[in-house]
């Protein structure tokens, strides 16, 4: 997906938003594995950086103690689409920060779920067009993802990186185990049991 995002035009400055626009929120959607809902109708004020260390700190009940730590691959992100939004030519009527983390890039105003389905739609099957023609199954995969799937693919590739179940748990923000099941590699009910007996939230990504 990374080169299908690259290849996307930047010869005029609708363009390049556009394309810095969809370089952040999928960052945002896979780095913090976000639901669509946790970030409709917030701002990017609601990144906070305390004593150096950036978080994501949104009013809403979904993440403990109201805040997710930021990884770096997504401070940079971050730091990149901010850099680009004060850059911009069109006169902003407010600061960066009290800008809709959607956002429409021809006047800034919020957009919605539905909207965003759309653009990433569109690189998802872009995406899936760059694929050699073995890659029959990858190619399918492409052409029915949305924004979900992005949360599900960051949720993955934490399950796979060899943190313990429950810091995936922690991460993906389960209510249940059984919902961080799927992607854990296949154990024993006596480990599965054990696991959650012994879940906590995951260093790294929430707060000590």
């Amino acid at each position: 997906m990374h080169s299908a995002l690259e290849a996307l035009p930047q010869t005029n400055e609708r363009e390049i938003a556009e394309y810095e626009r969809l370089h952040f929120l999928s960052a945002f959607l896979y780095w913090l594995a976000l639901r669509v809902r946790e970030i409709e109708g917030h701002k990017l004020d609601d990144f906070v950086r305390v004593e150096g260390v950036l978080w994501w700190r949104p009013e809403d009940t979904t993440f403990p103690d109201g805040h997710m730590k930021v990884p770096a691959e997504m401070e940079a992100a971050f730091a990149r689409y901010t850099a680009h939004l004060s850059s911009r030519r069109v006169k902003l009527d407010r600061s960066v920060g009290q800008l809709p983390v959607l956002q429409s890039t021809l006047n800034f105003q919020p957009i919605g779920a539905r909207r965003l389905h759309q653009i990433l739609k569109s690189l998802f099957a872009q995406a899936a067009g760059r694929l050699p023609p073995g890659a029959s199954l990858a190619r399918e995969q492409l052409m029915h993802a949305s924004a979900h799937w992005l949360r599900h693919t960051g949720i993955k590739a934490v399950a796979s990186s060899g943190v313990s179940a429950s810091e995936t748990q922690g991460f993906a923000r389960h209510a249940k185990f059984e919902s961080t099941a799927p992607y854990l590699a296949s154990e024993s009910e006596e480990q599965a049991h054990q696991r959650v007996q012994t879940r906590k939230l995951p260093a790294g990504w929430l707060p000590d």
